[in-house]
């Protein structure tokens, strides 16, 4: 399980259309659009489980990277060599999420064919969260293993200085009923992510996990960002760091090391005053089938979920036993129903990022709970009588008013009200009419006339994404 960064009030914003945005500022630094799928792809799935400092957030640093050179926008892995089941590749210091997706596909393959394939990466570039390449092997029935060194962070046990990075390891594998064990974790104590959001959010961290520049415990964000180190995972010796340490190095022979990489001390920081990234990546698929075809893999992994999430609990513990994946899944599914949560510096950084890239961010929602009321007094005359009285199914549904706005392709409308009056907010992407209240909300101030425009000429009805088979309602209404 990874550690969930806590939300903070804020906004929220669908998922969908968070993760189109996204796609699109990729697009606008001169990527490809099949590239620049699969980078929205993994930052919105890192936003969605709860996994703050590996998604969105880190849009505006790859940007960066991106118009710098530091990336290669339009950069495809290459294999390099080796045999039908273990292969290296050259990964163009291209964009992570992209190389990284073409060769977990590869090995899956390659292990449906001869039951394991690894394949290992040089010249890679940061790829967001390890845990979703390896889900995406065990979404196909394998069992998925991603491993990659970063950027010298972490203080070797006894050391006081940056000399290995923090290392992640994820291993995925399906588990029947339980869903999918899904273990997506950092050999440090913390990810550096997790000291940025925290500096960002004024907060400070917990004790153990990392040192100030004087080489002494800190729980300081700005004192570790400026020269100070994470710690491995464990904390200090005295904690059993050392085995913390012993797994990062470990990572970074099966990845820099063994891929040909740079490693250890060596490893380029991730900045837009250092060079093209030249991290190592491993990426490994085990098809259980290949030794067991009776599908007994699956059964002995429900078995083994089930005796482990049965154990009675501590006296002290918040809750049951869990499964390694099962908090991301619950925040997941909370986030898609309710939209991505996103703190105000997190929102600030995306607004100036569309802003910079000429790509408005979307409308977004205070993350507030709160009742609609149960009549429409925007109705128009054209709305059917049956339809004025009813609280709109969205915001009843989520309890919280969701994003205005339709995205392209994609029919639905929605509304929102505000201090229990009705409030619309119009949105970047083709505002519409809600069907419950009738009510068609203003633009925003950053709609283009192009967008107007479009909106206006379009034709056929809409229909609400929760009410599927309801009534239509034309956009003249």
């Amino acid at each position: 399980m990874a550690a969930l960064e806590q939300p903070s009030d804020g906004v929220a914003v669908d998922a969908a259309v968070l993760r189109d945005w996204t796609a699109e500022i990729v697009c606008r630094v001169g990527t490809p659009a099949d590239i620049a799928n699969d980078v929205a792809d993994v930052l919105v799935a890192a936003d969605l489980r709860g996994v703050t400092s590996h998604g969105t957030y880190r849009l505006p640093v790859y940007a960066a990277l991106a118009e710098t050179g530091i990336i290669a926008v339009a950069a495809r892995p290459r294999r390099e060599r080796g045999t039908p089941v273990f292969d290296r590749w050259d990964a163009g210091a291209g964009w992570g999420p992209h190389a990284g997706r073409v060769l977990v596909d590869d090995v899956i393959e390659r292990a449906g064919r001869f039951g394991v394939a690894i394949a290992v990466a040089r010249r890679a570039s940061h790829f967001g969260i390890a845990g979703w390449y390896a889900m995406r092997a065990s979404a196909r029935g394998f069992i998925g293993i991603t491993m990659s060194n970063t950027s010298p962070l972490v203080a070797p046990t006894r050391g006081r200085t940056r000399l290995m990075g923090t290392n992640p390891i994820a291993v995925a594998a399906p588990a029947g009923r339980f869903g999918t064990f899904v273990l997506d974790m950092a050999t440090s104590a913390v990810t550096w992510g997790r000291v940025l959001v925290a500096g960002s959010r004024g907060a400070t961290l917990p004790p153990g996990v990392a040192l100030g520049g004087d080489g002494r415990p800190s729980t300081t964000p700005s004192e570790v960002l400026e020269n100070g180190a994470l710690l491995p995972l464990g904390g200090t010796e005295a904690t059993a760091g050392y085995k913390g340490y012993g797994l990062a190095f470990m990572v970074d022979i099966l990845t820099g090391v063994l891929a040909g990489a740079s490693s250890g001390p060596r490893v380029i920081p991730f900045s837009t005053t250092a060079g093209p990234s030249d991290l190592g990546q491993l990426f490994m698929a085990v098809d259980p089938a290949a030794i067991d075809d009776d599908g007994g893999f699956v059964e002995r992994m429900e078995t083994l979920c089930a005796e482990l999430s049965s154990a009675p609990p501590a006296p002290d513990a918040p809750g049951p036993v869990l499964i390694p994946g099962q908090p991301e899944v619950e925040r997941e599914a909370a986030q898609r129903r309710d939209g991505v949560s996103l703190d105000p510096a997190h929102h600030a950084s995306l607004i100036e990022l569309g802003q910079r890239r000429g790509s408005a961010f979307p409308s977004t929602v205070p993350t507030w709970p709160g009742e609609m009321a149960p009549t429409s007094p925007g109705a128009t005359e054209s709305t059917p009588s049956s339809l004025r009285s009813l609280p709109c199914p969205i915001r009843s549904r989520l309890g919280r008013p969701p994003t205005v706005g339709r995205r392209a392709g994609t029919p639905w409308a929605t509304c929102s009200s505000s201090s229990g009056s009705r409030k619309h907010s119009g949105s970047r992407l083709i505002p519409t009419t809600c069907l419950r209240c009738g009510t068609t909300p203003p633009f925003s101030r950053s709609s283009s006339d192009a967008t107007r425009s479009r909106w206006a000429s379009r034709d056929g009805p809409l229909r609400t994404q929760g009410d599927p088979a309801g009534p239509t309602v034309d956009r003249g209404a």
